[in-house]
């Protein structure tokens, strides 16, 4: 039975809407560089590329190839769907995001096991996800990583609803092994959901048979790539792409994550894509003026989770429940495991946790200003709504960023190479 549709489910159901035309807006205005062109060379099989490759892309200057399930991915959907083009697999990935948010808005209207404070934290952090604009530049690139939303949100339905049947911790099981072959990242999400799931089993609150088989399952498209990574060669490159990103400093101790987690929520994540060109556009009135609401706000759900953490000895929500535990383990988990293992953390590795950032952060308000958080919700997701609509005219206006990471855009690569030659 569909729950009574209430002003903010409309809210975000609105936002959902213009997250579609947001992605569907000039397909051409994406960055485009050497991973990007590899992929849609994969896809197309040109170039002397395989559209199923045993092997994927080459990661980091170490050279770890990534599972061939990184390829896969794109490569499935656009031999069923007939993709070829650069800005149709653009499309792909940014519908992607969009259908996954549709859905994971459905659910969370019509399954009777959230509580009303959990239905109403994910319902906002799909809203707040659905027009985040540092999100909103990553998915609408040709990247395996940008696909990694859809699969995360379907592992959260599964973890919400794993106590009604073995068949969904089956399945849970099986998606987090899989993830993590779309992009190393998911690994870090997946391996701390099945811990936690081991450390039930071991309590004797849940069996092992439905975890080992879908972890088993999971791990069959896997086998390639863990042969590869056993031989001479790929251990060797596994050695150095932990040993060049730690560098003289352990990672944990650089706290990437959690300041990338806070840019996640923040738009001065964007300032690594555009560059020196962030100061102009922060210096746009109306930019300025969201960029220094979102951080007042963002700041004033910190410290009043803080002030609540120290209220509550250690309890900063009612009682534990599935979506408090995804939330603990999904942030917690994979920061604390991607910095143990010395991996040089990049900021596109915390798309594994959409829509959980913004899920976090919604949870804050409501438990946090019982009467004025949807309030604050509706403002701080107005104000990243102008952020990202301001972010993809001004890409459009200034042809990109193209001396800082995003680049010159594809649509302009493109018209530069149609040029007559003198």
């Amino acid at each position: 039975m569909i729950r009574q549709v209430g002003g903010s489910s409309l809210f975000v159901f609105l936002m959902v809407c213009a997250s579609l035309l947001l992605h569907l807006a000039d397909p051409g205005l994406i960055e485009y560089k050497g991973d990007e062109a590899y992929m849609h060379a994969s896809v197309t099989a040109s170039d002397g590329h395989s559209a199923f490759p045993r092997l994927g892309m080459p990661s980091g200057a170490a050279g770890l190839p990534n599972p061939g399930m990184s390829i896969w991915v794109f490569s499935a959907p656009a031999k069923l769907f007939g993709i070829e083009s650069v800005e149709g697999l653009s499309r792909f990935v940014g519908m992607s995001f969009v259908i996954g948010a549709f859905l994971f808005f459905a659910y969370l209207l019509t399954t009777r096991s959230l509580s009303s404070i959990d239905r109403a934290a994910w319902l906002w952090g799909v809203g707040l996800s659905s027009v985040n604009p540092v999100l909103l530049l990553f998915t609408r690139k040709i990247w395996a990583q940008s696909l990694l939303p859809i699969f995360s949100m379907a592992i959260f339905v599964l973890w919400i609803e794993k106590k009604r049947h073995p068949l969904v911790r089956v399945a849970l099981a099986f998606l987090c092994v899989l993830i993590g072959q779309i992009h190393m990242s998911g690994f870090f999400l997946g391996g701390a959901l099945l811990a936690f799931e081991l450390r039930e089993v071991l309590l004797k609150r849940a069996s092992l048979t439905p975890l080992l088989m879908g972890a088993l399952l999971g791990v069959l498209p896997l086998l390639p790539w863990l042969s590869e990574i056993i031989s001479p060669e790929g251990a060797l490159h596994l050695r150095n792409a932990v040993g060049s990103a730690s560098g003289d400093i352990p990672e944990i101790f650089k706290f990437r994550f959690w300041t990338y987690l806070l840019g996640f929520e923040h738009a001065s994540g964007l300032r690594s894509s555009l560059g020196q060109n962030f100061a102009t556009f922060a210096r746009i009135p109306w930019v300025g003026a969201s960029l220094a609401a979102t951080l007042g706000l963002l700041i004033v759900a910190i410290l009043g989770g803080i002030r609540k953490l120290r209220l509550s000895k250690l309890n900063p929500f009612d009682s534990p429940t599935a979506s408090t535990e995804v939330l603990i383990l999904g942030i917690l988990g994979c920061g604390i495991l991607m910095s143990l293992t010395g991996v040089r953390i990049h900021r596109h590795y915390l798309i594994v946790l959409t829509p959980l950032i913004g899920m976090g952060l919604a949870r804050l308000y409501l438990v946090i200003f019982p009467r004025k958080g949807t309030l604050l919700l509706v403002a701080y997701t107005l104000f990243q709504l102008v952020l990202s609509v301001e972010m993809l005219r001004f890409i459009d206006k200034n042809r990109g960023a193209p001396d800082a990471d995003f680049g010159v855009p594809y649509k302009y690569q493109m018209e530069h190479s149609k040029e007559p030659q003198p």
